[in-house]
């Protein structure tokens, strides 16, 4: 048995710890900043960062099933969507 292994264990939990501390504090864009996004800026956007603008619109349909299966639309309808909350976020006044 190696010395090094405990080490290496106790190095890759940390790291674990890390990067699930990151998923957990990274923020969704704020209404405001949904609802000035143009057409062109929602179709260059990656299929992460629509679920991110979908999510951060806090829209009443994304509550339910539907939110914990973002991930896996195709980005035809994730940019729908985009559309959607961008429209959302306009109507509230953002």
């Amino acid at each position: 048995m190696s010395l090094t292994t405990p080490r290496t264990t106790v190095i890759t939990r940390a790291k674990k710890r890390e990067d699930k501390r990151e998923r957990v504090t990274e923020r969704f864009p704020d209404k405001a900043s949904i609802a000035t996004l143009t057409q062109d800026e929602i179709s260059r956007m990656t299929c992460a960062e629509l679920v991110r603008v979908i999510r951060g619109a806090g829209m009443p349909l994304m509550r339910t099933e539907i939110d914990k299966r973002l991930d896996c639309f195709d980005r035809t309808t994730l940019e729908r969507l985009a559309y959607l909350a961008r429209r959302c976020c306009r109507n509230q006044g953002y």
